[in-house]
């Protein structure tokens, strides 16, 4: 038995191989298939014996397709990602590598590169910790980022080429048995020095080996670069002395290093993201005077024209910003044991992962003046509570809280403008939360797998409850939407406990899977609802009646589906649609009424409802392509009858699919029901998302039961 033997990951990438290559011919060569196009053929797949696997690969040099021979030229992107092949034998014609290509491969222990490789992509042989040594051949040009990172059965001396004119970002990152890197006198870009590889001029330190054994080390005076990630990960290095004439040390350049110390040159203008993150050995900073763009005190390296913290001292328990600080940078206290973090009133703005998995931060105080949290600035800090949040607050970066399990409660400012994708993802002690009106972008999943979450407000203003927002909050039972709600968005409250919700009148669209699986009884739509799309109100297996307004047009695929309990719909007219599976697998639905105004019914509209009843209102059958209604048990035509304006049912019996109903009847009537009933109160909010019973005198928001919601002053 042959099986596809790849990962998930590699399937789309396949796919978008063979979408761009319509011209491409399939050839398949024992268990490898090529994708012959133009002169040369590429390795796009493997399927191999599942029980017996081949693990040892051969590329080889050419295929035959038509009586002609093609060169393999190259693997594709992720070719063999997260495989269990042991070795690899590349074909004397390939020329590249494409990126993850070998990633998480731990089982290759053998790699034989051929003379004619050309690239090595990005990250191309990471994590292949079985790999003992990779000889790089004498013409490969190209070595991308990461190419060899964390492939630490490697150990030893690199060896590179005169023929390698491109060098990516630490190819050999945290290989910690590499001791060395040389380069080929000959090599036109590239030099070494005591095992150091530099651009050719010596001015840029492109990677210092994580295994080099010194514990100190002086740059030559020609530096004046420290590539991004160059120095980083090397446990061994303690001491390392900065030429004047350095100007730049780049993103992450020395994090991870056991550098006791860092003294920087009057010369240094740049410094990147992280550039010395989890520095877990240092305990000073220093900067040489004359120095414009640093300076540094006690604890901190600061960026004086920002002042912005760069890097702090493993710091422990309570730690106050001093004044005057404006940012703390990325990663800056990352890890660190702190306890309680005090922000002074210049602070504008935290930077990625600037307290990010702080396993012990309790607290944190927010001045007023803050406008920015980053990207996942308080991640995984577990025993971070309650917040009190700045008025001034204007961004929350994608993940800033996620995972912080102890904050109970989320109640944002007014002046909030950016709420990014998954802000508080997972965190899942977390009960109620309000998102304000103003917004003016919202990622999605913001609060997804807040389990916990038991409530849930949003402000007036709000058009649209994002993609995924409350996705999978099983307890949220209380929702308050604003009348200013037009959409509800793709799985928006997949999951959610609650066993009723106001719509607002205004809302226009539930998008897919909208109101998917959660606990509704009942269900009315807004008048002005135009669309519910697929799987919008599918898996609602609580909801007994549904009734839709005035102005829905469509019903999307499986809209209305698995609702065990439904037994009362009431559809329309005006609806157009009702498009495959749209009312499906409702095992309690025992009659339909059909619109007038249907046109178009899906395949399988009314699959697996045991319908007793059909009522159509068209006066001309609409045209049927494939079955509508039938259970997984047979079709329903001699047990179902199929009721149709009197004047029309010769047509229907004519008519495919309808045709084959035994019981057609010209007893069909619409029917109108029209409420008159006024609306009443049904919740009181403050303006800030709080539920009162007995307002006080103020301005507050009246929740009614027709969904929409009013402001009144209360004296």
């Amino acid at each position: 038995m042959k099986k596809f033997y790849k990962s998930a990951f590699c399937l789309a990438a396949m796919a978008g191989i063979f979408a761009t290559s319509a011209k491409a011919e399939e050839v398949t060569v024992g268990d490898l298939v090529f994708d012959v196009s133009g002169s040369e053929a590429t390795l796009v797949a493997w399927y191999t014996d599942f029980e017996n696997p081949q693990l040892d690969i051969v590329v080889p040099n050419t295929v035959s397709l038509d009586g002609k021979e093609y060169p393999v030229t190259a693997l594709r992107d992720e070719m063999f990602y997260s495989m269990g092949i042991t070795s690899i034998k590349l074909g004397a014609n390939v020329k590249t590598l494409g990126k993850y290509a070998f990633m998480y491969c731990s089982n290759l222990a053998e790699i034989e590169l051929n003379e004619g490789l050309i690239e090595i992509g990005e990250q191309c042989f990471a994590y292949c910790s079985a790999a003992p040594a990779i000889v790089i051949p004498n013409t490969v040009e190209v070595i991308k980022d990461m190419a060899f990172f964390g492939a630490n059965g490697l150990s030893g001396e690199i060896e590179i080429p005169a023929s390698v004119k491109e060098i990516g970002v630490a190819p050999w990152r945290s290989v910690t048995g590499i001791t060395a890197i040389n380069v080929d006198e000959a090599n036109a870009n590239y030099a070494s020095v005591d095992g150091v590889l530099f651009d050719k001029d010596i001015a840029t330190v492109v990677t210092y080996p994580a295994g080099k054994a010194d514990a100190s080390y002086t740059l030559p005076a020609t530096v004046k670069e420290i590539a991004a990630q160059s120095m980083r990960n090397n446990p061994n290095l303690t001491s390392l002395v900065m030429p004047e004439g350095l100007e730049k040390i780049g993103d992450q350049a020395l994090a991870s290093s056991a550098l006791t110390a860092v003294e920087l040159p009057s010369t240094v203008q740049s410094i990147g993201s992280a550039a010395f993150f989890n520095g877990r050995s240092l305990t000073t900073f220093k900067v040489a005077d004359g120095n414009q763009w640093f300076k540094a005190d006690d604890k901190y390296l600061i960026e004086t024209a920002k002042d912005k913290i760069i890097a702090a001292i493993p710091t422990f328990g309570a730690v106050t910003i001093p004044d005057g600080i404006k940012e703390v940078g990325d990663y800056a206290f990352y890890m660190y044991d702190l306890t309680k973090v005090t922000l002074p009133s210049s602070m504008r703005s935290l930077g990625k992962c600037a307290f990010a998995v702080c396993n012990m931060l309790k607290t944190v105080e927010f001045n007023e003046g803050l406008e920015s949290i980053g990207e996942m600035t308080f991640q995984e800090c577990s025993k971070l509570t309650a917040i009190e949040w700045p008025s001034t607050l204007k961004f929350i970066g994608v993940q800033a809280f996620c995972t912080c399990p102890s904050i109970t409660e989320a109640i944002l400012p007014e002046g909030l403008e950016v709420l990014s994708p998954l802000a508080f993802f997972l965190c899942e002690g977390l009960e109620r939360v309000y998102v304000p009106g103003g917004l003016k972008e919202t990622g999605n999943a913001v609060f997804g797998s807040c389990t916990n979450l038991t409530e849930a407000v949003i402000g007036e203003g709000t058009k649209k409850v994002e993609d995924t927002m409350f996705n999978m909050d099983w307890a949220l039972t209380d929702v308050t939407l604003p009348s200013t709600l037009e959409i509800i968005g793709p799985y928006a409250f997949y999951g959610a406990g609650f066993t009723s919700i106001d719509l607002p009148e205004g809302l226009k669209l539930i998008e897919e899977a909208g109101l998917y699986g959660t606990g509704l009884q009942s269900l009315v739509l807004p008048d002005a609802v135009e669309e519910v799309g697929p799987f919008g109100l599918a898996w609602n297996f609580s909801m007994t009646s549904l009734r839709t307004g005035k102005s829905l047009k469509k019903l999307g695929h499986h809209a209305v589906h698995f609702m065990y309990e439904l037994t009362d719909v009431v559809l329309n007219e005006g609806l157009e649609v009702i498009d495959e599976y749209g009312i499906s697998a409702c095992t309690a639905l025992t009659n339909i009424t059909i619109p007038s105004t249907v046109t178009t019914i899906g395949e399988s509209a009314f699959f697996n409802n045991p319908l007793e009843l059909i009522v159509n209102l068209a006066t001309t059958p609409q045209v049927l392509d494939a079955p509508i209604a039938y259970t997984t048990e047979g079709d329903i035509y001699d047990s179902c009858v199929l009721s149709v304006p009197e004047e029309s049912v010769e047509a229907y019996k004519q008519a495919n699919i309808w045709k084959e109903f035994l019981d057609i009847k010209g007893d069909a009537t619409g029917v109108s029901n029209i409420s008159t009933e006024a609306p009443t109160v049904k919740e009181i909010y403050t303006l800030d998302g709080r539920r009162v019973e007995n307002p006080g005198n103020g301005i507050y928001i009246f929740r009614m039961s027709d969904g929409t919601a009013q402001k009144r002053a209360v004296k």
